[in-house]
């Protein structure tokens, strides 16, 4: 936890913030900082900056905030993400928080299990759990938006180009023969597919609504590995 992200609810005036929930373990027990002390802070969906610890009681921790600084700007990318397993889900959405897409969009494709959209770490809380931690992990304030599409075929016919409207849309696929060029820093959208890939008919589907399809090369990768691969194409540098 390379910063710790504070919510309005904190603030007990303008500049002052008590924290009392699990983010004070990590402060006390990873952090071990004494009054006086400071630390890396964000406000959700605001600015950075520090925090000095200014009190301290036997369950909670009192600080002076002075936020001024941006959060990094987001990958300009749009994740169309077939739902991984429910194990995996977590890993996932902490590497796309961290990574610093800010939309994403959790589709249904043939090869998801049906069962998989009954976990309980698709609950709002769940989520913003793993977005937080990836958040806090790589600096950042600003927590993703999700978006939840159980049906394939009207996301992708009524919804999906609507979206790619002024993006470049891209289908990461490893049976084609075509490579993706680099596109740093441009508007798009990407849509990675379950580890067996998208059937031939949600290709030709997603084609359809303008996206191109692509391989990265002769591997099968792992959902989260090729997400990691694929975003670094995108990063603003």
């Amino acid at each position: 936890m390379n910063i710790i992200l504070i919510n309005k609810e904190d603030f007990l005036s303008k500049n002052t913030v008590c924290i009392s929930d699990s983010r004070l373990v990590h402060i006390r027990s990873v952090l071990k900082i004494q009054k006086g002390d400071s630390i890396h802070v964000g406000i959700t969906n605001g600015s950075m900056g520090e925090a000095i610890l200014t009190g301290r009681d036997e369950n909670a921790d009192f600080f002076s905030v002075n936020c001024s600084v941006p959060p990094p700007p987001p990958v300009p990318v749009t994740l169309v993400l077939a739902l991984p397993r429910p194990k995996v889900l977590r890993r996932i959405l902490q590497a796309i928080a961290s990574l610093g897409i800010k939309h994403i969009i959790l589709v249904h494709t043939f090869r998801v299990e049906k069962s998989y959209w009954q976990t309980p770490f698709l609950s709002a809380t769940a989520l913003r759990e793993q977005l937080v931690s990836g958040l806090q992990q790589a600096k950042d304030t600003v927590l993703p938006e999700i978006q939840i599409e159980k049906r394939f075929r009207p996301f992708v016919e009524d919804r999906l180009p609507l979206i790619l409207q002024n993006k470049r849309g891209y289908i990461a696929h490893p049976y084609t023969d075509s490579s993706l060029t680099i596109c740093h820093n441009k508007a798009s959208v990407l849509a990675i597919g379950p580890e067996g890939g998208f059937i031939p008919f949600e290709i030709s589907l997603l084609e359809k609504a303008g996206m191109y399809s692509f391989s990265m090369g002769p591997r099968i990768l792992k959902v989260e590995t090729a997400l990691s691969v694929l975003v670094s194409r995108f990063l603003p540098f």
